[in-house]
């Protein structure tokens, strides 16, 4: 009975063994063949490599004559003087639109120091004023310096001259001297600028002849009006395609409804004369609305 037994015994286990070497051998198969599957690959690509670049959008501004290199005055009411210039689009994308404003860089200055000798008062200021210009010196203590609507005689960098006898002492501290603001701050009698294009030809800044046809780029506009927010020029009349030049002509006009009476020498406390603009001028050019392309 125990042969018989042990019998069964070892032919049930050699049973168990053949099944797991077969479960094993077709185990090893499986890894095998997956193995080799996973090694294959295949790729594509282009023999000759594709060049992508980014446009570019320039623009500069070049005066023909004098251009805005040369200062303009003494103008009075009624006075138009044109600048000439010429706006080109150097880069290799369209324009969509341009703009243009103006900044004006006169500002008060601070007073640092101040003497009078002979009817002459000097003021020691950072200051960009010329000569004819009208100020107002205010909140100077020591002496007798404060005094509305005095013409700078002279300036430099860091000084301007007053002649006036009136102006006299010993300077303590302090003061400013405010130039007059209306020549880019009166919507009214202060500057007016229109802007024209010479389209097809060029402009002769010694005749202001256009060799082409006249045509609005930018219709009367107050100064005050640039110098808050930049106004649109009409792009019809804009040369905006790459390598584009727009030929224009600046044109300021003061008005001639300015009306004002010197008495004695003394100008009116609130003047236009003596009045001046330190002015920049900026165009700005826009892209196109950007696009997507099939090819």
């Amino acid at each position: 009975m125990k042969l018989g037994l042990l019998t069964a015994k070892n032919a049930k286990s050699k049973t168990i063994k053949i099944s797991i070497l077969a479960i094993a051998a077709v185990g090893g198969v499986s890894l095998v063949s997956s193995n080799v599957f996973a090694s294959l690959n295949a790729t594509a690509f282009n023999t000759s490599a594709q060049n992508v670049s980014v446009g570019t959008l320039k623009l500069t501004q070049a005066g023909i004559g004098n251009g805005f290199t040369t200062a303009i005055g003494p103008i009075q009411p009624g006075d138009t003087q044109n600048r000439y210039i010429d706006v080109t689009n150097g880069g290799s994308l369209v324009g969509s639109s341009m703009t243009l404003q103006i900044a004006d860089a006169q500002a008060a200055a601070t007073i640092t120091a101040a003497t009078a000798t002979g009817g002459t008062a000097t003021f020691t200021a950072v200051n960009s004023f010329i000569a004819g210009q009208t100020v107002t010196i205010a909140s100077v203590t020591g002496g007798s310096y404060n005094k509305t609507n005095v013409t700078v005689a002279s300036a430099t960098g860091t000084q301007f001259t007053v002649v006036d006898s009136a102006l006299t002492g010993t300077y303590t501290s302090g003061g400013t001297a405010t130039p007059l603001g209306t020549l880019t701050s009166d919507a009214t009698n202060g500057l007016q600028v229109t802007v024209s294009s010479c389209t097809g030809g060029t402009w002769t800044a010694a005749t202001g002849v256009c060799s082409g046809s006249t045509n609005a780029v930018l219709a009367s506009t107050p100064a005050v009006t640039l110098k808050g927010a930049a106004q649109t020029l009409t792009a019809a009349n804009l040369a905006l395609t790459a390598g584009g030049v727009s030929h224009l002509k600046i044109s300021m006009n003061l008005p001639s409804t300015l009306a004002e009476t010197t008495i004695n020498g003394v100008l009116p406390a609130t003047t236009l004369q003596g009045a001046t603009g330190s002015i920049t001028w900026t165009f700005t050019e826009a892209q196109v609305t950007g696009s997507t392309t099939n090819s």
